[in-house]
């Protein structure tokens, strides 16, 4: 079965490159973490596809939805006092993903091949690690955002 999926998670990716190119900051990566040169990683990961069929014609078109993982990180040197610094930053860095998701044309991500597009931020999950030896390397924060995308193909 063809699926869409693959052009969603390039068009996430390439949308976020394009929105943070001007952040020195941030580093966006397509797939796990690999080497971070930045102080903000987003990371355009994990995605799952479900698909419902149309109930009749002879070329049935398809629907998918797809909950693609993008994780958000920031990290500091610094004490404690730094850890709201990080968390703020890190809801920021969402916040502009978001609103630019929302903007008319960005909602269809410009897939080609799909119809009836649109992309949503539809769940946000905090982490701030507490362990001994994060907190020796600096303080951190990570969101874990599932963007819900509905295509037709």
């Amino acid at each position: 079965m063809g699926s869409a999926a693959p052009a969603v998670k390039a068009a996430l990716y390439a949308g976020l490159t394009t929105l943070y190119a001007a952040d020195a900051a941030v580093q966006v990566i397509y797939g796990p973490r690999g080497t971070v040169t930045r102080s903000d990683l987003i990371s355009v990961g994990r995605i799952r596809t479900t698909a419902e069929l149309a109930t009749i014609g002879p070329n049935r078109a398809r629907t998918e939805d797809h909950d693609v993982t993008v994780v958000f990180s920031t990290s500091r040197t610094g004490p404690q006092d730094q850890q709201q610094t990080v968390t703020e930053r890190c809801y920021a860095l969402v916040a502009v993903f978001d609103a630019w998701l929302i903007a008319s044309p960005n909602e269809t991500l410009a897939i080609t091949g799909a119809q009836q597009t649109w992309a949503r931020v539809t769940e946000l999950d905090l982490t701030e690690p507490d362990s001994a030896e994060a907190l020796a390397a600096g303080r951190q924060a990570s969101i874990t955002t599932t963007v819900r995308v509905r295509t037709r193909i």
